[in-house]
């Protein structure tokens, strides 16, 4: 890059600083907190083990009784496990030792990224840091520090040929099963059949300790997916205007939730060709990015997971452009999070990278095969 570590870490304070004003305030806090996705988060925390959390209005009224907002906890049963410790503090206690666990982790990806795509581990923690989605997540509550830490992961072992890593890496990120699922497909496509075992051993103990979970529902997973259909037909109606991925815009448009989601995927399926001829590295990158795009689900600050694909681009992508590119991207995206009526500059980011950065693979695949006689002869 041509931005020296000093000037990245000041333009990421200062963009870190703009996607921050909106939200630096006590009242915020104790919102998100009471009223908030981390309301959620920690009354799973706190009734894991018990009927109430898979049982709506059970979990609704133990959510009131306690002063916070009724709300479905619509990650898998067994993911609430990982809050259980949070609630033992009081809600606003909790959500910010969770920032700090999620600040924690984006360093530690940041540290990743920087051993797999050989930049300094300065510059890495700044240009993590400094695109906005990363701190907006912390804002609001969210536990993305972890999914893009699990990414990171399983594309530092996928590119240094350790598979079990990578599997195992994959198989946590099943908490998130719309990230993890890209990433499967990778390794089915490259055909990584070791990592794939490994990550299946993990999706087999998520499987039994979601039973656990759920006293013995064996088919909870078939219960899950009715409920998170449910919810996401009504939250599409309430968050239209946050919509980022191609399914959730079709879905908004009018298309019904099913066909989009299967027209996201069909989407996803067309990258599958390239990532089995590119670099395992690059593959895992591409999918990554594709995968978020055509989610059935994302959110804006879920845009953090956006930056395997950055990190890609700054080794791929020759200078003046690269520089140019990645410095506007990170301004304008900054503008999408914080400015009033500036949420389409989200989707319209989102979707132009991954398929800017699709084309551009294709392109050099097709330079190379011909260039291979002429070099050859």
């Amino acid at each position: 890059m041509r931005l020296s570590t000093e000037r990245a870490w000041l333009y990421a304070a200062l963009l870190a600083l703009c996607v921050s004003l909106p939200y630096i305030w006590l009242p915020w806090f104790h919102e998100v907190a009471y009223r908030g996705d981390f309301a959620n988060f920690w009354s799973a925390g706190a009734t894991v083990g018990t009927p109430a959390l898979t049982d709506r209005s059970r979990l609704a009224a133990w959510q009131t009784a306690h002063h916070l907002t009724p709300q479905a906890f619509v990650y898998p049963p067994p993911f609430a496990w990982f809050y259980a410790p949070f609630s033992h503090l009081s809600p606003m206690a909790a959500m910010f030792a969770q920032d700090l666990c999620m600040l924690a982790l984006f360093v530690a990806a940041a540290v990743v990224a920087a051993r797999t795509f050989g930049f300094g581990i300065s510059f890495s923690i700044a240009a993590v840091l400094g695109w906005t989605p990363v701190i907006n997540s912390i804002e609001v509550g969210q536990n993305t520090g972890l999914a893009v830490f699990l990414v990171f992961l399983a594309i530092w072992a996928l590119a240094s040929a350790r598979p079990a890593a990578a599997g195992v890496a994959i198989g946590l990120l099943l908490y998130k099963p719309t990230v993890a699922i890209p990433l499967l497909l990778l390794l089915l496509a490259r055909k990584q059949w070791k990592a794939l075992i490994v990550a299946a051993l993990c999706g087999a103990g998520w499987y039994v300790l979601g039973v656990a979970t759920t006293h013995g529902a064996w088919l909870w997973p078939v219960q899950y997916a009715r409920e998170l259909y449910a919810i996401r037909h009504t939250e599409l109606l309430m968050l239209a205007v946050k919509a980022v991925t191609v399914p959730e815009l079709l879905a908004n448009a009018g298309l019904g939730q099913a066909a989009a989601a299967a027209a996201g995927y069909l989407l996803l399926f067309l990258t599958l060709p390239l990532v089995t001829r590119t670099s395992i590295l690059e593959g895992a990158c591409l999918i990554t990015l594709a995968g978020l795009a055509t989610s059935p689900h994302a959110n804006p600050y879920e845009i953090a997971l956006m930056l395997p694909a950055i990190f890609s681009a700054m080794l791929a992508v020759p200078e003046p452009a690269r520089t140019r590119v990645l410095v506007a991207l990170y301004v304008l995206i900054t503008a999408g999070l914080c400015v009033p009526y500036a949420w389409p500059l989200a989707p319209v980011l989102l979707v132009a990278s991954a398929a800017a950065l699709t084309a551009f693979l294709y392109r050099r695949l097709r330079n190379r095969r011909n260039a291979t006689p002429s070099a050859s002869a």
